[in-house]
């Protein structure tokens, strides 16, 4: 429909709704707080600002206008019945598509196997979660195609083109999400084991002075916690016993080239009593210290 500059053109697909805006400043121009209902919106803001509260989370997106405008697209997730007021006070006017759809039908995307994408699963469980990104050309102009159709298509024709373009922005926006959940999974890896190898190094550096876990996460740049967690991912071992193994293994060292007597040794493994010493001793290597030494 056209009324007063602004077109809004709705399309249904089964349940989700394809819509494209042009001319006003806000997808509500009343600016007045009314209530939704849970539901999931794909959007492709081509041009002006977007800046809204649901409940008190206030979001803001902005694509700019004339040469300086860059579209974002993005993924946003209403769970539950909340409250919805929008705040943009701009002349610019907006260009925006957006697919919107209830939560029960997204949940019906999965088939009948219940089979679901883990990313979308957990993105689509939290209430306001949101994604935004600068798009890609081609998801740019599948908004522009919603905008602007061949003006010789109309009736069923124009229906189906709507709804297939709406669909593909739906899923290549999904897409988007899990690729950055894919990629923050690989940099988190990465920055872990950074850190795994850091605490390592460190470790073995400073294996005869006092090892505090504190000490050792600050070195390497994480948290006490996150490393313990990420050492024993990595090396399969605690950093405490990777510790005592070292301190042993240098105990062992040090005892065949001669340069430690006994009691040396068990203090550089970490023992303060002999005997306890002998018992590790044996139980890694099959023999006493004494045996060992030189």
């Amino acid at each position: 429909m056209i009324q007063d500059g602004h077109i809004e053109s709705v399309t249904p697909v089964g349940v989700a709704r394809v819509a494209g805006l042009q001319g006003w400043p806000s997808c509500n121009p009343s600016f007045h707080t009314e209530q939704i209902t849970p539901y999931v919106q794909v959007f492709v803001l081509l041009h002006g600002a977007q800046h809204f509260r649901v409940d008190d989370k206030t979001f803001q997106f902005d694509a700019g206008h004339g040469d300086r405008c860059r579209p974002v697209a993005g993924l946003f997730c209403v769970t539950r019945p909340s409250a919805l007021t929008f705040l943009t006070e701009t002349d610019t006017a907006m260009r925006k598509v957006r697919v919107s759809a209830p939560m029960s039908w997204i949940s019906s995307l999965a088939g009948e196997q219940g089979a679901r994408v883990p990313e979308l699963a957990r993105f689509f469980s939290q209430h306001l979660s949101h994604h935004a990104f600068e798009p890609p050309p081609h998801l740019v102009q599948l908004a522009e195609q919603i905008l602007n159709p061949p003006p010789m298509l109309h009736g069923e024709l124009l229906t189906l083109y709507r709804q297939s373009r709406g669909l593909e922005i739906m899923s290549d926006v999904c897409r988007a999400l899990i690729d950055s959940e894919g990629k923050e999974l690989a940099r988190g890896t990465a920055t872990a084991m950074r850190q795994s190898v850091s605490a390592r190094d460190y470790i073995l550096d400073n294996l005869r002075g006092p090892l505090k876990i504190e000490a050792i996460a600050f070195e390497a740049g994480a948290s006490p916690s996150a490393l313990q967690r990420s050492f024993k991912e990595h090396y399969g071992v605690t950093v405490v016993e990777f510790i005592r193994q070292s301190r042993l293994e240098a105990a062992k060292d040090a005892l065949e080239q001669g340069e430690l007597t006994i009691a040396q040794a068990a203090h550089l493994a970490g023992y303060a009593h002999h005997s306890n010493f002998t018992t590790a001793f044996k139980r890694a290597y099959g023999v006493t210290p004494k045996m060992r030494r030189r």
